[in-house]
């Protein structure tokens, strides 16, 4: 439901579903802190979507620090370390987005780099491109687009070897814009 309020753009109502999903996992079932920490990274993406990046930050972060704990207390069997280190990248994307978004660019560039060296170890192709998505955005927001020109490539190249027509036109969309702004506007077009 809370994602459903989210999509709609009810924030205060998703809200409300998030920080009762938060509380469950906290209390109902105790053992359970990879429900915890979801509810805090979807908390946080509600709150960056109303502007308040303080708030954002804070529970990415906690989002984050239960990860981190290395699947130390998350049900579910033997892959719940791995589960572990899905969550500890998806939390470090999102502050990177947040960071992204407040103008700070290298706390982002940190991020989204420990977020493509964790979906590497875990062999997520898709998580290895939004990275590369995000480091270019960094890149070229800091003004170094040769470099933003090479990540925007291979997430052209990922994309379109896993069949991802969204992915591939955003980064065609990145790409273009990115030569726009050096002056190649054949390569641009």
């Amino acid at each position: 439901l809370g994602r459903c309020y989210y999509s709609m753009g009810q924030y205060e109502r998703a809200l409300e579903l998030y920080e009762s999903a938060r509380s469950w996992g906290r209390s109902y079932i105790a053992e359970d802190r990879a429900q915890e920490a979801e509810a805090c990274g979807n908390l946080g993406l509600c709150y960056e979507r109303m502007g308040r990046y303080a708030r954002a930050l804070e529970l990415h972060a906690e989002h984050k620090e239960i990860s981190e704990q290395g699947g130390r207390g998350h049900r579910g069997g033997p892959d719940a370390a791995a589960r572990a280190r899905a969550g500890m990248a998806t939390a470090c994307s999102n502050l990177g987005v947040c960071y992204f978004s407040m103008g700070q660019y290298t706390r982002a560039l940190k991020l989204h780099a420990e977020h493509q060296e964790i979906s590497e170890e875990l062999g997520k192709r898709a998580g290895v491109a939004v990275a590369y998505c995000n480091l270019g955005n960094c890149f070229e927001s800091m003004g170094q687009y040769a470099r933003a020109l090479e990540l925007y490539a291979e997430y052209k190249a990922m994309a379109e070897e896993m069949g991802d027509l969204a992915g591939l036109g955003c980064a065609c969309c990145n790409l273009g814009r990115t030569f726009e702004k050096t002056g190649d506007l054949p390569a641009a077009a």
